[in-house]
């Protein structure tokens, strides 16, 4: 949530417990997502306040109990909400939606890939501050693929939108 990233080797993790800690996250700090490491893949982040970032993937592995290291700089009250890895081409498109309901996508190609633990730039446009407007959702798709969001807006109305009807914001 707070833009750490941590790469683990799997075979720190066998052992006969049925569970165990992998990680040490700071105070109101979560998990975001886990994906098993391929190669040559980049990674890449959308943040609550509109920010995308590609960074190239240079992240040492660490044991169970260490907590990571910065992928992504983040402003006061961010925090990441898509965190994943993702071909360095122009097939692979982000999309996301703020909180108004105002959905937008993007080649992940158009973003420049930066050192990791950098600022990114802006994903969307987000409206007067003052309103709280966010991204809520984020998520990567390939270039043909057909889909169908639902949101639920915070005040209750819900939207429908196909993935072709998403304009796309180079």
């Amino acid at each position: 949530k707070y833009g750490t990233v941590k790469k683990l080797d799997w075979a720190d993790l066998s052992f006969s417990r049925s569970s165990c800690s992998v990680i040490k996250l700071k105070d109101d700090d979560s998990v975001i997502n886990v994906e098993t490491d391929i190669e040559n893949k980049d990674l890449f982040y959308v943040t609550a306040k509109g920010i995308c970032m590609r960074s190239v993937k240079e992240v040492p592995i660490y044991g169970r109990n260490a907590s990571g290291v910065k992928g992504v700089a983040l402003d006061d009250k961010d925090y990441v909400i898509y965190a994943s890895q993702v071909d360095d081409d122009t097939k692979t498109e982000v999309v996301a939606v703020s909180s108004f309901g105002t959905f937008v996508r993007r080649y992940i190609g158009s973003v420049r890939k930066i050192a990791r633990g950098g600022r990114g730039v802006k994903l969307i446009d987000l409206g007067d501050k003052k309103l709280d407007e966010c991204v809520v959702f984020a998520t990567c798709v390939q270039d043909g693929d057909k889909g169908l969001f639902t949101i639920v807006d915070r005040m209750g109305m819900v939207l429908h939108a196909s993935l072709s009807d998403v304009n796309q914001n180079t």
